[in-house]
This record gives structure tokens, C-alpha cells and sequence, in this order.
């Protein structure tokens, strides 16, 4: 597992995609909730591959900026566009490290976030269009 953690990357991405999805582990003790951030790359050809898993207490900016600059740290220099759903923290990190990076919000994040607006009933016909 080290060595897959430790590769090195491609100096540039075209598009990166960080999520966070949110776990119950038991590292030591009772059970804990807990944030692992996961980034995808594409290369210039399209081919997609993981660029490496992250865990954190919660999903916050310092796990971000963690995020971020391992990723500096193993190679990649710059990112063309950043697929991110409203992490907090990862869009200050981006910025920081890739100031000329663009940001691309996903759909899913706005469409469940408008429907919190509507009538329960329109739901439906709401997330369809």
C-alpha cells in the first residue's frame, strides 16, 4: 500500500475530482465517524485513475490542503479544472497551490441543494429537468 500512496504522478491534470464520502470505522475504541477524501485524475487521453485516499476526523480544510499538496508533493504541478461538490477547505487549498486552475461545481451537489427550496411533491419533476 505504501509504495501505490507514495507513486509518483503526472505533472499535469486536466481535471481532478475530489469527494469526500463519510465512513464508520473503529480505529480504536467504539465506533467513529469519519471523512475520506478520495481524488481522481484524468490523463490527457481520458483514462481516469485514483490519485490516492485520505482520512480525517471530518471532512474540513486542513484534510483539503492535505489533499492538495500531497499531490504537489508527488509531481503534479498544476490542474486545469477542479471537480469539487463544496468540500470545506479544498477550493482556499486549490487556490493557494493552483491559483490558475478553474472550479467546477457538480450537478448533483446544486440539484440536491435545490431541492431543499421546493414542495416535497414537485421533487420529483424538479430533479428531472
Amino acid at each position: 500500500m505504501r509504495p501505490w500512496q507514495a507513486r509518483p504522478l503526472a505533472s499535469v491534470d486536466p481535471r481532478l475530482s475530489c469527494d469526500a464520502l463519510v465512513v464508520q470505522a473503529r480505529p480504536a475504541g467504539p465506533v467513529q465517524t469519519q471523512a475520506v477524501y478520495l481524488a481522481l485524475g484524468s490523463t490527457r487521453d481520458g483514462a481516469q485513475a485514483c490519485l490516492g485516499l485520505w482520512r480525517s476526523e471530518s471532512a474540513g480544510a486542513q484534510c483539503g490542503l492535505s489533499v492538495v499538496t500531497d499531490r504537489t508533493k508527488r509531481g503534479g504541478t498544476d490542474c486545469v479544472r477542479a471537480c469539487v461538490d463544496g468540500l470545506p477547505g479544498l477550493p482556499e487549498a486549490r487556490e493557494a497551490v493552483w491559483p490558475h486552475s478553474q472550479v467546477q461545481v457538480g450537478r448533483v451537489p446544486q440539484v440536491r441543494h435545490s431541492l431543499r427550496y421546493g414542495p416535497w411533491r414537485a421533487r420529483r419533476a424538479v430533479a428531472a429537468d
